[in-house]
């Protein structure tokens, strides 16, 4: 097997958030063909709680973590002393915060036939532009001036470090037809993210009845749109809901709560659980999974893991960007309080729509996001790895 270098800021891991999650499948799917050596400068965080190291390190041929701020010797030292009797053939670095470092990493082999992937995974130009629009909404205009401000660089660095691979990929379509039309010179595929289906649920869960009234949010808490959505949610749709059924209630999953989404738990009908090491029984036991985000960019892999569990989702129409579904077909889509409110009761009483639609977005999921459509895409870069 090949050696294959693997960089990202992010810890690969199969649940957690997106990124977690897109890096872990792409390590799971190169090990299979390459001795994957994952290089992780801490860039945005380091081991938690929850997702640790370990299953890296059993997956990968070998792992690396690079402490914040990663030094600028990086690249020759990592050649020098943690890669030393390795041979990367191929590179693959996700996400733009770490192609520098493999750019300079790249300079370092000086082979010209190593086949590089910059996973860019979303697009960050459109995100800042998204982001700055949300901040203004909220009224913070230093923030959205602050987005702003970064916009030029954001185009600098793909000017400069685009070039550099032999291929980039985005998760939406939508994204990597944008790239393609600025960069016309330049190769983008889509590398649509995908989720494993769940094992069968224990028995004590396969047994527990599915509570209609029971919302769940997962997600990065302390990621803005994260955090703006379940703000806005428990504060201006939660309220309109309990007016019509005061028995619904909502379930805050995942990591990095924020004080102000801390306190949300204080609310009528809401808990902040935080992180939690197994995400089944969160899906086992919820009736509806809602994605109220206002703002966000390449797809909400939240939402394929919902319609891998068959949980139905309501959804606002930035929340599901990025995925081709329809509403009605597969999710609710709702973009106001009052819609988002009346989507979340509907599905709450009406146990026919939500066998129809869990089980389209089921059958929709294995056709367009399967494990062997990414197999597919990642073996036709890595040729030689056949």
């Amino acid at each position: 097997m090949d050696d294959l270098l693997f960089l990202t800021p992010v810890l690969p891991f199969p649940t957690g958030n997106g990124s977690a999650m897109r890096a872990g499948i792409a390590v799971e799917l190169l090990a299979e063909t390459h001795r994957v050596l994952v290089v992780h400068p801490e860039i945005w965080g380091g081991p938690h709680e929850v997702f640790r190291e370990d299953w890296v390190r059993r997956t990968a041929a070998g792992y690396v973590r690079i402490p914040s701020p990663v030094p600028i010797g990086a690249a020759s030292d990592l050649l020098n002393a943690s890669l030393s009797g390795s041979n990367p053939q191929a590179v693959y670095a996700f996400r733009m915060a770490v192609a520098p470092l493999a750019a300079q990493i790249m300079g370092l082999l000086g082979n010209p036939r190593l086949r590089s992937v910059l996973d860019l995974d979303d697009n960050e130009h459109a995100r800042g532009v998204r982001f700055a629009e949300l901040h203004q909404l909220q009224g913070n205009s230093a923030m959205a001036e602050q987005e702003r401000g970064a916009l030029p660089r954001i185009r600098m660095s793909e000017r400069l470090l685009l070039p550099r691979f032999s291929v980039s990929l985005l998760a939406g379509m939508e994204d990597r037809d944008a790239f393609a039309a600025r960069y016309p010179a330049l190769q983008f595929v889509h590398l649509p993210n995908v989720v494993r289906l769940p094992a069968a649920l224990p028995a004590a869960l396969q047994d527990a009845p599915m509570d209609p009234s029971a919302l769940l949010f997962v997600g990065t808490l302390n990621y803005f749109p994260n955090a703006d959505g379940i703000l806005w949610f428990c504060e201006a749709i939660l309220p309109l809901i309990r007016q019509r059924q005061a028995s619904m209630a909502i379930r805050v999953v995942g990591t990095g709560a924020p004080p102000r989404v801390l306190a949300l738990g204080d609310l009528p009908g809401v808990t902040v659980a935080g992180a939690v090491p197994d995400l089944t029984p969160e899906y086992a036991r919820c009736g509806t999974m809602i994605v109220p985000l206002r703002a966000g960019s390449g797809t909400r892999i939240k939402i394929l893991e919902a319609f891998s569990y068959r949980i139905p989702v309501v959804s606002t129409s930035a929340g599901a960007h990025g995925l081709e579904v329809a509403h009605e077909e597969h999710l609710l889509l709702a973009d106001t309080p009052e819609q988002f409110a009346a989507a979340c009761l509907r599905l709450a009483a009406d146990p026919v729509l939500r066998d129809r639609l869990r089980e389209n977005a089921f059958r929709w999921l294995r056709e367009h996001h399967s494990i062997d459509r990414a197999r597919g895409v990642l073996r036709s870069l890595y040729p030689a790895a056949g």
